[in-house]
């Protein structure tokens, strides 16, 4: 795939999924891809390639430019932010998949919605032994 301006890739609502194998993808350094209905997982989420969508990038690896010119989405708009691109590296029987990965504004959001979480269990436990002591 060449892009020659940005770019919208809709997946579509199949149930079962799209795998699509490009044999490589040219013109990411001046342009965006953005990829919508995006329903495969993210590295976050423990993704390792295995997804329902699954999209490949053959040929020379992808570079940080261009992963980061690749955006994904739940959704047919902008809101439905998913994540930026992460290419699975070669030696993997995933490799050259490219799925997203979220932004680190995301990881510190969740890191601190775990840390609360922690943070709110260990008072519960400190008050329950008190409690029963």
């Amino acid at each position: 795939m060449t892009l020659t301006q940005n770019t919208i890739f809709d997946l579509g609502t199949n149930a079962d999924g799209v795998k699509v194998h490009f044999a490589s993808i040219t013109g990411l350094d001046a342009f965006t891809l953005s990829v919508y209905n995006w329903t495969g997982t993210t590295l976050w989420e423990g993704g390792i390639g295995d997804g329902i969508d699954q999209i490949y990038a053959g040929g020379d690896p992808l570079t940080s430019t261009q992963l980061e010119n690749i955006s994904f989405y739940s959704g047919l708009d902008n809101s439905s932010f998913v994540g930026k691109g992460f290419q699975i590296p070669t030696g993997s029987s995933f490799a050259s998949e490219v799925m997203p990965v979220p932004e680190p504004s995301t990881w510190v959001a969740m890191a601190a919605l775990v840390l609360t979480g922690a943070l709110f269990k260990r008072k519960r436990q400190i008050r329950d032994y008190l409690t029963t002591s």
